[in-house]
């Protein structure tokens, strides 16, 4: 935390339109501003039409979204979902790089 005095909590919009992902975030939220309670870090969240900061899960979701019912963030889900989701995201930059490279190289033909 260093300096500051706030702790931004940014939540995926579309992930919380399932109310066990829903559920599960409100829990979350409420644990941490009960931890940062008598401290000097208050815990906020931005406005929802702010976009989330990018990351290699929400890289993810554009592929597919949280299995019904896991109602928790990414570190919570059992390793072999997560690992089909890592292999998604690789599969996915994979496929973009290799059609990136074919558009530079009819580029320069």
């Amino acid at each position: 935390v260093g300096q500051a005095d706030s702790i931004w909590a940014h939540t995926d919009p579309v992930s919380r339109q399932n109310s066990s992902i829903e559920g599960g975030v409100q829990s979350l939220l409420k644990s941490l501003s009960a931890a940062t309670s008598g401290t000097n870090v208050t815990l906020q969240e931005p406005d929802h039409s702010q976009p989330l900061p990018p990351s290699s899960f929400h890289r993810f979701l554009r592929e597919q979204s949280i299995p019904e019912g896991s109602g928790c963030p990414e570190a919570w889900i059992p390793n072999e979902v997560r690992d089909q989701k890592q292999r998604a995201v690789r599969k996915a930059d994979q496929k973009f790089r290799l059609s990136k490279a074919a558009t530079v190289e009819q580029g320069l033909k």
